[in-house]
């Protein structure tokens, strides 16, 4: 049906303007009677009341048809323009009947004069300009809150898109190393080769899922870091070592996946990994009052210093700010490097979002 395309406006409109055109019509055509006189004032308003609701309906329709044809800020003119004289031919063919139905009928002692008539159409060109305004006020604010509800989800969509472009930026390079290792093993040690595929189908299956979550929590973060850790120590053996300690309470705050992963192979990429001097990696918390993680390894300098744009620790930082998380916070002292990371308490974010 046509109804279930009324709005809040047209309802409003109802509303202010009926008892509007009820009340200044029948003292335009009763005068002081319309208001003294119980049974004037009855009658009166029942038979405007009842043709006023029929001219709001028509009006209503055709304003709905107008906001589908004008629809929009730029059209608001040409929309309004079109109202008003629909509005106001309408309301004067209303008023025009009234007052001849009342005069010819002498309902309740009416009388024709050109004073009436001219009065009841001033108060329909009033209740018209006011209906007209009132229906573009609300409108135009609906208006604006759709416009601004679209801008909002089309920001999130955005920042969902660059979220999961940089999720996607994650370089697995030691994919190629790992299957390096994978083929020495599988010459020298049976066994110990199919622990390394075992860990390594860990890897990469929270790699796939993480693409499309934007939190997971510490522990499988932790988890995940184990199986990783795992085809680093096949690689380097003793070369590399990692140390985890952190509180059982904040096993289930959250970060986004594979922060840790990008922070150890940040770590391997720009230090010597060397027996006689092994390279520890640390992970641990600040203690019960403080919501951060940090990622520190002692700093062993390279022969040949490998090329760095930092991109994943810009990658770790950019996500952080488009979930609008504090900033991660980066120092460098002449025997480390750290990185420390806001832990998201669970009650603020529900995991996949």
């Amino acid at each position: 049906m046509i109804y279930k395309h009324f709005k809040k406006i047209d309802i409003w409109t109802l509303i202010v303007i009926i008892p509007l055109l009820i009340v200044g019509l029948n003292f335009a055509f009763f005068g002081k009677r319309y208001f003294t006189d119980g049974n004037t004032f009855l009658q009166a308003s029942v038979v405007t009341g009842m043709l006023g609701i029929v001219t709001w309906q028509i009006q209503t329709l055709v304003a709905i048809y107008l906001r589908k044809r004008f629809g929009g800020a730029m059209r608001t003119t040409r929309r309004v323009i079109f109202a008003l004289i629909f509005f106001i031919l309408l309301t004067t063919a209303i008023v025009t009947l009234i007052f001849l139905g009342y005069g010819t009928t002498h309902f309740l002692g009416f009388s024709m004069n050109k004073e009436a008539y001219f009065g009841a159409l001033i108060v329909a060109f009033i209740a018209n300009l006011t209906g007209v305004a009132l229906n573009e006020g609300l409108s135009g604010s609906d208006i604006v809150k759709s416009s601004e509800l679209e801008a909002e989800r089309l920001k999130r969509e955005s920042l969902q898109t660059q979220l999961h472009s940089l999720q996607q930026q994650i370089n697995p390079h030691f994919l190629f190393n790992s299957l390096n290792s994978l083929s020495s093993l599988i010459g020298n040690n049976a066994e110990e080769a199919e622990k390394f595929v075992a860990e390594m189908s860990k890897v990469y299956r929270y790699v796939l899922r993480s693409k499309d979550t934007a939190f997971t929590d510490l522990a499988t973060e932790l988890r995940f870091t184990e199986s990783y850790f795992h085809l680093l120590k096949t690689r380097f053996g003793d070369k590399v070592n990692i140390k985890v300690s952190v509180e059982e309470s904040r096993m289930n705050y959250l970060l986004p996946p594979l922060t840790l992963q990008l922070l150890i192979e940040n770590s391997v990429k720009h230090n010597a990994v060397v027996k006689e001097n092994p390279l520890l990696i640390e992970i641990f918390t600040s203690g019960e009052n403080d919501n951060l993680l940090t990622v520190r390894n002692n700093i062993l300098a390279r022969r040949s210093k490998m090329p760095s744009n930092k991109l994943g620790l810009k990658n770790i930082d950019r996500r952080y700010k488009l979930m609008k998380l504090p900033s991660i916070t980066v120092e460098k002292t002449n025997d480390h490097f750290s990185v420390t990371l806001p832990l998201v308490r669970p009650d603020l974010f529900e995991l996949g979002n």
